[in-house]
């Protein structure tokens, strides 16, 4: 039994090792903003409640545990933004990061033990001039999702410290990125 569980730990953290932090190439004009300010909000499709207690078909998170799950998101949404700032907003033009959330659905914890699926998250995204407001980047229904591990691919990605948040604001950072890089 234990070779049995060594070899799932050892193929699946193999097949883990190609998913790391994503880096890439982005526009001249990206490298020279840098980030001053993040602003998630939610658009008028999501409809959850405040408390986090009832679900939805756009929105469904139970990646950070108890607690309003807006907020969880934002606070997801804002690492993921933040690192994109620090790497690759590095120039001078101070620029603010919208990020309107149109669908979160990521799977529930059923369906991770059971299967597989897909993280469908979906949002509009706009670069603005920090301090005179002129947009300068502007995307609508950005999708920002992945495939989802379920049954033992999941649980082998939560051994190896790699659950479903983790691998979400790899997917947001990844998909922003390559939003960025087409902004010339």
């Amino acid at each position: 039994m234990r070779i049995i569980r060594f070899l799932v730990v050892a193929l699946g953290l193999v097949g883990l090792a190609a998913c790391g932090t994503p880096t890439g190439p982005v526009s001249s004009n990206v490298s020279g903003w840098s980030m001053q300010d993040i602003n998630i909000t939610f658009g008028p499709e999501i409809s959850r409640t405040a408390t986090g207690t009832e679900f939805s078909s756009n929105f469904v998170w139970e990646g950070d545990g108890d607690g309003n799950r807006k907020k969880l998101v934002i606070a997801l949404f804002e690492d993921a933004m933040q690192d994109i700032g620090r790497e690759a907003m590095t120039g001078n033009r101070a620029v603010a990061m919208n990020v309107e959330v149109t669908r979160f659905h990521a799977l529930t914890q059923a369906s991770r033990l059971l299967c597989c699926g897909e993280h469908n998250i979906r949002a509009n995204l706009s670069v603005t001039d920090a301090g005179s407001g002129e947009v300068l980047a502007e995307g609508e229904d950005i999708y920002l999702g992945r495939v989802a591990l379920g049954g033992i691919p999941g649980l082998v990605a939560v051994a190896a410290g790699r659950d479903q948040r983790v691998r979400i604001r790899e997917s947001i950072i990844r998909q922003t990125r390559d939003w960025l890089a087409g902004e010339e």
